[in-house]
């Protein structure tokens, strides 16, 4: 039997992250003795609040996003059911590689007969796409404040995802043609296609306009947590610094090379907020906004896990509540 390649992908990944953060403490010369002594001087009562409120605003509000989409697609599920798969999926998530943990989500809501493959992964797709849109929204909008932190071809690239991800979602026509091309291939994949595109073809137009404001709001939380742990420093930093920085430090943590984006958005918040406040200082806030935004979700989402994974092997599965 040939053994799954899961835990050597994981291993790698972690071994990328640890190598990016081991270099990026040498560049920057982190003294650790500092480090603790500026962990110490943090307002721990506020420290504490932001991750209570970006561990609130990830499980509730990112559950109602997708459970709102679900029922907007005439799926019948309830939002105690979408919150039990999101936390409980979380931490399988990041046990796969390149991004491809959702497909944990697709196969739960086929698993257990609430749709079909197609518009589970059409669901999915579009709840994504709201985040995706949501971070660039962010992104565009921080040119506005600072047009001289990206290069040049970054703006017009930016704009370009957010323009095609407008065209698929309000262009009818062009959601017909990307079906066709998938019946060039077979029957089956246009079949597949058209399941995909339900979201985006049945939604009215009103509709959408609310989710993709719901996926800007929601990815302010990333901003937001960042501006207060900076404030549990002493420091105040600058909004327009913030909603630059923070988006662009994203984008890069998004790189699927590493479990949670971790190393990549660090190092891109640390180069990025230097000078503003000691080294010390923003390594701990990228540090502390990884552990508030990423890990203590997913640490959260661990104790509904195990009920996840019998739904997934149950011969027999009717969970509807």
């Amino acid at each position: 039997m040939k053994k799954s390649s899961a835990p050597v992908s994981l291993f790698i990944r972690i071994s990328i992250s640890l190598l990016i953060l081991a270099v990026l403490c040498y560049y920057k010369e982190i003294d650790i003795y500092i480090l603790k002594e500026e962990w110490g001087k943090a307002n721990g009562a506020l420290l504490i609040i932001t991750a209570i409120a970006s561990l609130v605003v990830h499980t509730l509000a990112g559950a109602d996003k997708l459970w709102r989409v679900l029922r907007a697609m005439n799926v019948d599920i309830s939002f105690k059911e979408i919150f039990r798969i999101r936390m409980g999926t979380g931490p399988l998530r990041v046990l796969m590689p390149l991004k491809t943990g959702d497909l944990i989500n697709i196969a739960y809501l086929r698993r257990c007969n609430y749709m079909p493959f197609g518009q589970a992964s059409g669901a999915v797709i579009f709840d994504k796409g709201l985040n995706g849109i949501g971070i660039f929204f962010w992104l565009l909008l921080s040119i506005v404040f600072l047009p001289d932190i990206l290069m040049h071809w970054q703006l017009p690239a930016a704009f370009a995802i957010c323009l095609f991800y407008f065209s698929i979602v309000f262009n009818p026509w062009l959601q017909e043609k990307i079906a066709m091309t998938g019946g060039l291939v077979h029957p089956k994949i246009e079949k597949l296609v058209k399941e995909i595109m339900v979201p985006f073809k049945s939604f009215p137009n009103r509709l959408k306009l609310f989710f993709i404001t719901y996926g800007i709001l929601f990815q302010a939380r990333p901003l937001i947590v960042i501006y207060l742990l900076f404030m549990a420093y002493g420091i105040t930093p600058d909004i327009s610094n913030v909603i630059a920085y923070t988006s662009i430090a994203i984008l890069f943590g998004h790189i699927p090379i590493t479990p949670l984006g971790i190393g990549p958005r660090e190092a891109t918040l640390v180069a990025l907020f230097a000078g503003q406040a000691t080294s010390e200082i923003i390594v701990s806030v990228a540090a502390l906004m990884t552990l508030a935004v990423y890990v203590i979700p997913m640490m959260a989402g661990a104790f509904w896990t195990p009920g996840i994974m019998r739904d997934f092997i149950s011969p027999d599965v009717e969970i509807k509540m």
